[in-house]
C-alpha cells in the first residue's frame, strides 16, 4: 500500500560541512564544503519538499538523525577511508541504502562521485539525479595519482554509467561525463559563491602580491607555479600558498624567499588574503571548476589559470586575468610579471635593471666558484661591485627585501647542468655573498639618508651635482662607495 505523504520526499546524499552548521561538530569536523553549505541554507525557507540529508562523517560511530532548519540530517559514520575504497564502499553503501530504505523518497540527488553517495544510488529504483563533481578518471590521466585514487576512478566509472540525468559545472565537467556515460542527459549547472564574497573590499597589498589556495599535489600544477615564483624576474612578488598536500616538503625545500606557505586556514582568512592579493593563480592540470575561482572573480581579482578545466569560463584572457597551456612555468611567469607590473620589454630603464640582474648574478657566482671573496682589492673589488650593483638594480625594481638567496640559486640551477662543480662550492660561495649584502644593506639605509640630504644642499645652491667635499665624506665617514654616488 502506497504511503500517504503531505509533500514529496527529496533525499540529497553529499558531504555536509557538519561542523559549519552544527555547534556540536565544531571542534569535529572543519570542512568548508561552501556550495553544498550555500544549498543547505538556501533550503531552509522552502516548503514544498521534505528534504532529508544522507551525510557521512568520521565524527560519529553510529548514526544520528538531527532535524534543524526544517530539513532532517542524517549522519552515517564513515570508518577508514582506504577500507572502504578497497571493497567498493560495501559497508557505507549498505548503510546509505538502509537509510534510503527507511526514507522511501520521491527523488534522490546524490552530490559527488569520491564518497560512497553515487555507488549507493546505483540500486535505488525511484527517480534520481547525480551532480557530477570529482572527475577522478580525468584526473588519474592528467598527472600522476596514488593507487586508491585510481580506484576511486574505478568506482566511479561503474557508477556514473547508471544515471540517466546529470548535472555538471562547467562544459569540461560535461564533457568529462560524457567520456563515460555517453547516454546521460546532461545539463551545465553552475555551484554558487557564498554571498559573503559578494561584499568584500579589495584592499591591495603595498608590494605586489598573489595567492593559491588549494590540495598541494600534482594535479593542481604547484611545482610548475613555484618553478615560475623562484625565478628572479618574480622576485618582487609575494606569492602565498595556502594548502596541504604530499608535495609541500620537497616544493618548500626549494622555495625562494618570495614564497610563503601558510599551511591550512580560516575562511576568515582565506577572505583576508583574497581582499590584499593583486591577483589569484591556478595553474591547474585539471579542475572540474574551482570555488576559489570563482570566489577570487566575484571579489574582481584577476585570475591566472590555465586552459584545463571550468574556472575558463569566468576568466578572460587579458582582460580578467590570463589562461596560460599546463606545465608551463614560463608562462605563468610571464603572466605574473604583467599583473604585477614588471614585464620585461615594457620600459627600457626596467630593462636594462634586468640585465644588469642577471649578467652580474651570473658572473658573480662564477667569479665566487674559482675562490674569489668580496674585498677591496684586485678581483675582489670586481666581485664587490657586481654584487652590490646587483642588489642596488633590485631595490629601483621595487624589491627591498635580500635578493641574494634568490638570485644566487636560480642562477646556479641555470648554469649548473654546464658547470655542475658549482654545487661543490656553493655553500661557501652563497654565506660569503649573503654576508656581502647584509653588509651593503646597512651601508645603503645609513648612507643614503645623507646621501639625499647632499642632493638638497646642491640644488639649493643651483647645482646639479654633489659637492666633491660631500661625496668624499660619504665614502671616508659612512662608508658609502663613491661608484654608488656617481650612479646616483
Amino acid at each position: 500500500m502506497p504511503i500517504k505523504r503531505l509533500r514529496p520526499v527529496l533525499a540529497i546524499a553529499a558531504d555536509l560541512p557538519l561542523g559549519r552548521l552544527l555547534t556540536s561538530f565544531r571542534n569535529k569536523d572543519r570542512r568548508t564544503i561552501p556550495w553544498i553549505f550555500s544549498l543547505f541554507h538556501a533550503l531552509e525557507s522552502q516548503e514544498d519538499f521534505d528534504i532529508h540529508w544522507i551525510t557521512l562523517s568520521k565524527a560519529v560511530s553510529a548514526a544520528e538523525t538531527i532535524r534543524m532548519r526544517n530539513q532532517t540530517i542524517h549522519i552515517l559514520p564513515l570508518g577508514s577511508m582506504g577500507k572502504n575504497i578497497l571493497t567498493a564502499h560495501f559497508l557505507t553503501v549498505r548503510r546509505i541504502r538502509k537509510t534510503l530504505n527507511d526514507i522511501q523518497p520521491d527523488l534522490l540527488h546524490v552530490w559527488g562521485v569520491e564518497q560512497a553517495y553515487a555507488l549507493a544510488g546505483v540500486a535505488f529504483r525511484g527517480k534520481k539525479l547525480l551532480s557530477y563533481q570529482g572527475a577522478l578518471s580525468a584526473y588519474c590521466q592528467r598527472a600522476p595519482q596514488a593507487f586508491l585514487l585510481h580506484m576511486q576512478a574505478l568506482w566511479e566509472r561503474m557508477a556514473v554509467k547508471h544515471y540517466d540525468f546529470i548535472t555538471c559545472e562547467s562544459p569540461w565537467a560535461c564533457d568529462r561525463v560524457a567520456e563515460i556515460a555517453p547516454h546521460a542527459r546532461l545539463s551545465c549547472m553552475e555551484y554558487g559563491v557564498e554571498p559573503s564574497f559578494y561584499h568584500l573590499a579589495r584592499k591591495p597589498s603595498p608590494e605586489p602580491s598573489c595567492l593559491f589556495a588549494g590540495t598541494i599535489y600534482e594535479l593542481k600544477g604547484i611545482s610548475y607555479l613555484v618553478e615560475a615564483f623562484t625565478h628572479p624576474s618574480l622576485s618582487h612578488v609575494q606569492l602565498f600558498i595556502a594548502g596541504n598536500g604530499a608535495l609541500r616538503e620537497r616544493l618548500e625545500a626549494l622555495s625562494t624567499p618570495n614564497i610563503h606557505w601558510l599551511g591550512s586556514i580560516s575562511r576568515a582568512e582565506l577572505q583576508q588574503r583574497l581582499s590584499t592579493a593583486w591577483f589569484l593563480v591556478h595553474p591547474t592540470l585539471g579542475d572540474c571548476c574551482p570555488n576559489i575561482v570563482k570566489e577570487a572573480r566575484v571579489m574582481g581579482l584577476p585570475v591566472i589559470t590555465t586552459e584545463e578545466g571550468g574556472q575558463t569560463q569566468y576568466v578572460q584572457d587579458g582582460v580578467s586575468g590570463y589562461i596560460v597551456p599546463v606545465r608551463n612555468s614560463a608562462a605563468v611567469r610571464e603572466a605574473a610579471q604583467k599583473l604585477s607590473g614588471r614585464t620585461y620589454g615594457d620600459d627600457e630603464a626596467m630593462d636594462v635593471r634586468f640585465r644588469i640582474v642577471a649578467d652580474h648574478v651570473r658572473s658573480a657566482l662564477m667569479i665566487m666558484s674559482d675562490g674569489v671573496r668580496p674585498s677591496n682589492n684586485g678581483r675582489g673589488y670586481v666581485l664587490r661591485r657586481l654584487l652590490r650593483r646587483t642588489v642596488k638594480a633590485m631595490r629601483e625594481l621595487g624589491v627591498t627585501e635580500p635578493v641574494m638567496p634568490t638570485l644566487l640559486p636560480t642562477s646556479k640551477a641555470a648554469m649548473e647542468p654546464s658547470y655542475p662543480e658549482l654545487n661543490d662550492t656553493f655553500h661557501d660561495v652563497s654565506e660569503a655573498a649573503y654576508g656581502e649584502e647584509d653588509a651593503f644593506r646597512r651601508t645603503l639605509e645609513s648612507g643614503t639618508e645623507i646621501f639625499d640630504m647632499a642632493v638638497t644642499k646642491a640644488k639649493q645652491g643651483g647645482s646639479d651635482l654633489v659637492s666633491g667635499e660631500d661625496a668624499f665624506k660619504l665614502h671616508d665617514t659612512y662608508g658609502f662607495p663613491i661608484e654608488i654616488t656617481l650612479e646616483m
